[in-house]
């Protein structure tokens, strides 16, 4: 083993030597890279972790050579052997891929950082090889062909290359639409370069120019596919170049007569007329154009995606102010308030519905829309919320609220949401509007169970001592530390509200985190840390030990391992001079006692 790595090594001497000489690297600098390699040169040859060590050579390695060459940019000087020190770097990382992808050739990442690399360093050759050896590999892999053509036409601008690719990738994949997707925007995308570069030399009989080569990839996914949302992605592509123009008023024709049963084929029906309307119709003409082909289109598919392609298009016009602002608004209401009478409308088109109501004439409709929304998608808490914000900004009187809200959270529990949000919502606007409501929210909440309950018993905590004094919380605090269910956050409140105290009472404290040990010591070590800390800084240091080896008793293996590791950091960190030791005991804990008052 040692041998072998003393062959490489020396093997790089001369390069090591030249780097020192033409002052790219120092002498202590070449001593590290050569400390460096050769702990990466036994790893490898240790063989224990050798995909992994050997990645991590190559980055090491890479980062190198961009030193060299950033070093040879700033400082011209011996700038040939500088250059030939990064060719003997850039051999010895393609030394390392070769020996990568020889034993994990599987290993996609491997491939493309090679390619990567060589198109860094400009190695065309080795790229394009390399290229086609990943794909000998990865012939399954839809999306390296797509990359393999992508870099080809990219790096090196061979179209030829790239088409290549493309066909030999959907020969393989002939329902790959990916494929079918990037291999007509690349045959247009390049016909526009053409058309470009020729420009009065055009030949309307190339296929290339017109289009014709990308018209037989569409034809292609014809015969192989069926499907609407491919066709409507080369329509759009399509759309881009003018010089497609046939083409694309193909594929659109063919959408209209193959997908009549779906839904995307009516929502591109009634965008073409927007987008393509006869020279004599006027802007609003071809809204109302749009609009009837939507009409027709809920009139056969009553499904909420197609009422919802019908509402996004008339949200997407309404966008524009330049021009029939009122009647495009008024456009985009009939579309929500049909597809809501439909029984059809998104639950996220009730909250657009709801903010395009903001007169002080739309506080009863908003209303009506959010109540509408909320009571068909209950579990939807956002639509809730504005529910009842919107009423209390209409003073709704407090009974007419708790009514409704005592409604809304029968609704919410058929889901699977939470109605907490809404609970804290009313109690804060109980506590701005009337305290004693907002109290009587909050006793409620505690008897409601589940996170209602551990959130709310933790607020009227809090909101008893800030309105009443740390007597009253203390009261409720005993009365309830004990209840399930437990709270966490909740002992932790009373803790911060003692310490609020100008006299701090270190009993009271201490039994906020017997309570805290009792419920949750045998699953977190957290408590445990925090309770010592306490003792520690505010409380009885001579109590750690006992703690400790409470904590060690009950906690749970896992939770057991992770307290200890807590202690030990605690203690690196720690400014307290009782010195204890990992495992501490009553024995240690007298000695430091009588050790410091002796001093």
């Amino acid at each position: 083993m040692a041998e072998h790595v003393q062959i490489n090594l020396e093997y790089m001497l001369p390069e090591l030597e030249t780097m020192e000489k033409i002052e790219l690297f120092d002498k202590d600098e070449v001593r590290r890279i050569i400390k460096k390699r050769k702990e990466f040169e036994y790893k490898l040859q240790r063989g224990a972790k050798f995909k992994e060590d050997l990645l991590n050579y190559i980055r090491y390695e890479w980062d190198l050579l961009m030193v060299v060459r950033n070093k040879t940019l700033v400082d011209k000087s011996y700038a040939p052997k500088r250059n030939n020190v990064a060719h003997s770097v850039s051999q010895h990382i393609q030394k390392l891929f070769t020996d990568a992808l020889r034993r994990f050739g599987s290993d996609v990442k491997i491939w493309l950082s090679y390619i990567d690399f060589c198109v860094q360093l400009q190695l065309f050759p080795a790229m394009s090889q390399s290229l086609e050896k990943m794909l000998q590999l990865h012939s399954d892999k839809p999306h390296l062909f797509v990359t393999a053509a992508q870099t080809e036409y990219n790096i090196l601008g061979s179209m030829d290359r790239a088409r290549m690719f493309f066909l030999n990738g959907l020969r393989l994949h002939k329902e790959s639409e990916l494929l079918y997707r990037e291999s007509f925007s690349m045959e247009l995308a390049y016909a526009k370069h053409l058309r470009k570069k020729k420009n009065q030399e055009l030949s309307e009989e190339d296929p290339v120019t017109n289009g014709r080569l990308a018209e037989l990839i569409y034809e292609s996914s014809l015969m192989n596919l069926r499907n609407i949302e491919l066709m409507s992605d080369l329509y759009s592509i399509s759309k881009r170049y003018s010089f497609a123009e046939k083409l694309s008023e193909r594929i659109y024709n063919d959408i209209l007569e193959k997908f009549k049963d779906k839904e995307l084929r009516w929502d591109i029906a009634a965008r073409y007329k927007l987008e393509n309307p006869p020279e004599d119709c006027t802007a609003k003409e071809a809204v109302r154009d749009s609009i009837a082909v939507y009409q027709e289109a809920v009139k056969l598919l009553n499904t909420v995606e197609m009422w919802s392609y019908y509402v996004e298009t008339m949200l997407e016009l309404n966008e524009d102010h330049t021009y029939l602002k009122n009647f495009k608004t008024n456009c985009l209401m009939e579309a929500f308030l049909e597809a809501h009478s439909a029984d059809k409308l998104k639950e996220e088109y009730y909250l657009r519905w709801a903010s395009r109501l903001e007169g002080d004439n739309d506080k009863e409709k908003k209303r009506d829309v959010l109540k509408s929304g909320a009571t068909k998608c209950p579990g939807t808490i956002k639509l809730w919320e504005e529910y009842f914000k919107c009423l209390t900004i209409m003073g709704t009187p407090w009974d007419a609220l708790m009514k409704a809200f005592n409604s809304a959270v029968s609704q919410i529990k058929t889901t699977q949401s939470s109605p907490l949000p809404l609970w804290k919502y009313m109690i804060h606007y109980g506590q701005l509007t009337d305290p004693s409501k907002a109290e009587e929210l909050m006793k409620k909440g505690l008897r409601a169970g589940g996170d209602v309950a551990l959130t709310i018993k933790t607020m009227y905590l809090e909101w008893l001592v800030i309105t009443r004094g740390l007597k009253s919380g203390r009261k409720m605090y005993s009365e309830n530390a004990e209840l399930p269910p437990f709270s966490i956050p909740f002992h932790k409140k009373m803790i911060e509200m003692e310490n609020y105290s100008p006299t701090t009472d270190v009993h009271k404290i201490r039994k906020c985190y017997r309570y805290m040990i009792n419920q949750f010591g045998e699953d977190n070590a957290d408590v445990w840390m925090e309770y010592i800390r306490f003792e520690m800084k505010e409380g009885d240091p001579n109590k750690v030990p006992e703690l400790y080896a409470t904590a060690k008793r009950t906690l749970k293996s896992s939770q057991a391992a992770t307290f200890m590791t807590l202690y030990s950091l605690h203690k690196l960190t720690s400014e307290s001079t009782n010195p204890y030791d990992d495992e501490p005991h009553d024995k240690k804990s007298k000695l430091s006692t009588d050790d410091n008052s002796n001093e």
